[in-house]
């Protein structure tokens, strides 16, 4: 393996691995205190709780996101967390439902060799999915979201085009 592969493969690793540990200890600090009050309204449905439990937790990891930016100073151009709900008809992997997905998206300041880094992040999903499993999910819960959960993790370098270059999903379900 070459010097510069090495140093991809290392680079992407520590990165990887230093924002999980900043978004597992922002999940883990979610106080239930921070879940938005129901409303006394009696239109206010389920589904609209849901929404905003989603904006709150999304907010409260969006806070993080500087703290990985310093991590290591110029590795990322942009790192950013979204909350959507997804449709699952069944047809996949997943079971027929509505997920409630944080979407965590990283891009590299710097072009990567894609094969090297695709491998150590390859090594990285077993991390990805203990990470929801101990941490991601439960603080969502805490959060007040409720029904199916979701998490993707997306990283892109400078150069792409045509969105991520590697992803991982992971579910409650």
């Amino acid at each position: 393996m070459s010097t510069t592969m090495s140093r991809t493969s290392r680079a992407v690793s520590l990165a990887t691995l230093s924002a999980l540990v900043l978004m597992a200890l922002t999940a883990c600090s979610f106080s239930i205190g921070s879940t938005p009050e129901p409303s006394s309204e009696p239109t206010r449905d389920a589904q609209e709780l849901n929404a905003d439990a989603l904006a709150a937790y999304v907010e409260a990891e969006r806070a993080t996101m500087p703290a990985v930016m310093e991590q290591y100073p110029g590795l990322y151009a942009d790192a950013s967390v979204d909350g959507t709900f997804e449709e699952s008809d069944g047809d996949g992997d997943l079971p027929a439902g509505t997920y409630a997905v944080v979407w965590y998206d990283y891009t590299y300041a710097n072009p990567l060799d894609w094969s090297t880094a695709t491998v150590a992040l390859e090594g990285q999903r077993s991390t990805f999915d203990d990470l929801c499993e101990s941490t991601v999910f439960p603080a969502m819960r805490r959060a007040g979201i409720t029904g199916p959960l979701g998490a993707v993790w997306s990283y892109k370098d400078v150069t792409s085009e045509s969105g991520p270059m590697w992803s991982h999903t992971c579910s409650d379900e």
